[in-house]
C-alpha cells in the first residue's frame, strides 16, 4: 500500500522507511536512523501512484470531500496524459501521414514542412527520399545503402555525392549556407540563404560561390 505524508496541505509519497516509520526523503529517514538506530529502506512506489506526489489539498471545512475530488481529478489528468496524445502530437502524426501522399514539387514546399521529415538514419536510401541532418533538409538524388557504403553519413566527404541540400525561394524558407560541391547544389537566382553571420541573402545570379567569394551573385536583404 502506498504511504503518504502530509506537509501542511501538500501530499508527499513516502519513498523511504526506518522500521515502521515512513519518510518522503532519504535525508529525513537517515536522520531518524542515525538518532534511533535502524536501516533506511527504499519504498517501492507503483508507477500509477506517482501523480499523487505534490498535490496540494485545499484548506476548507470539507477537506475529505475536497481531497477526494482533487485526487479524482488528478487521476484523470494522469490517465489523460499517459494514454491520450496531446493535440500537438496528434497534429504531428497526422502531418506525417499526409506527407506520405502529399505532392510536394518544390524545395520551398518541402522546407516548409521540415519538422515532419525524418532525421537521417543509417540504412537504404532511395532517390527522392527527404530527411534532415545538420540543420538542413536534404534530398537523396542517388540511391545508396550504408551497409554497403558505411562512409556515407552527414558531413562525410561522400555525403554530397548522394545528397543535396534544399534551397528556399522565400525569406521564410531560407536555410543556412551550404557550400555547393557539384552541379546538383548550386544556388540559383531567386533562392535565399542565411549566411554564417546570420544575415539573409538572396541569390541574383546562379552561383556556386559565397557572398564573400563572389558578391556580385548575392544581394543582402535588409532587416
Amino acid at each position: 500500500m502506498t504511504q503518504i505524508i502530509m506537509e501542511g496541505h501538500t501530499v508527499r509519497l513516502a519513498r523511504y522507511k526506518v522500521d515502521q516509520a515512513y519518510f518522503a526523503t532519504r535525508e529525513a529517514a537517515q536522520a531518524i536512523a542515525d538518532f534511533l538506530g535502524g536501516e533506511v529502506e527504499p519504498v517501492e512506489i507503483p508507477p500509477e501512484h506517482e501523480w499523487i506526489d505534490g498535490i496540494v489539498l485545499p484548506q476548507t471545512t470539507t477537506p475529505c470531500d475536497d481531497a477526494q475530488a482533487m485526487l479524482d481529478a488528478g487521476e484523470n489528468v494522469y490517465l489523460q496524459s499517459k494514454y491520450i496524445p496531446s493535440a500537438t502530437d496528434c497534429l504531428t502524426a497526422l502531418g506525417k501521414e499526409l506527407l506520405k501522399t502529399a505532392d510536394l514539387q518544390t524545395d520551398n514546399q518541402r522546407i516548409a514542412v521540415a519538422g515532419l521529415w525524418p532525421e537521417w538514419a543509417e540504412g537504404k536510401h532511395e532517390v527522392d527520399d527527404i530527411y534532415t541532418a545538420m540543420g538542413q533538409v536534404w534530398e537523396c538524388f542517388a540511391a545508396y545503402d550504408t551497409a554497403v557504403y558505411p562512409d556515407i553519413y552527414p558531413g562525410s566527404s561522400a555525403w554530397r555525392t548522394f545528397n543535396r541540400p534544399l534551397h528556399g525561394t522565400t525569406p521564410e524558407t531560407a536555410m543556412p549556407w551550404a557550400a555547393p560541391t557539384n552541379a546538383t547544389d548550386i544556388y540559383k537566382s531567386g533562392e535565399y540563404m542565411i549566411w554564417t553571420d546570420g544575415a539573409l541573402y538572396k541569390c541574383i545570379s546562379n552561383t556556386n560561390f559565397s557572398p564573400v567569394e563572389y558578391p556580385q551573385a548575392w544581394k543582402k536583404q535588409e532587416e
